[in-house]
């Protein structure tokens, strides 16, 4: 059986099935390395790989690329990090800090 692993740009990843076939993708959330922008799921049947990308080929998910396959995990690593300043619109609100200045979304205001 062939397998790939995939990148996946989501917070918490996805349940990818197709049929009776199904496997849990990995988020960046489920990620050991901090900072890191994709979840890594290794020995994902590439013919699953392949139907799921075919059902799903017109959502933004795949057209946008934040689900990708690659043939091995460190191809899949160099990816995510050559794509990791794309926006998948799911990224961490900026954390307020002390010296925001008072309005500033995130602040807090003083009284």
């Amino acid at each position: 059986m062939s397998v790939v692993t995939i990148g996946c740009k989501l917070p918490n990843g996805i349940v990818m099935q197709v049929g009776k076939q199904s496997v849990r993708i990995n988020g960046w959330n489920s990620s050991a390395i901090v900072g890191a922008t994709h979840g890594i799921t290794e020995n994902v049947p590439a013919d699953l790989w392949e139907a799921w990308k075919k059902i799903h080929a017109d959502s933004k998910l795949v057209k946008g690329e934040f689900i990708f396959a690659a043939n091995s995990v460190a191809r899949a690593t160099a990816r995510a990090k050559d794509e990791k300043d794309k926006k998948s619109g799911f990224e961490q609100m900026p954390q307020a800090k002390a010296t925001d200045k008072a309005g500033v979304l995130g602040s807090v205001d003083e009284k």
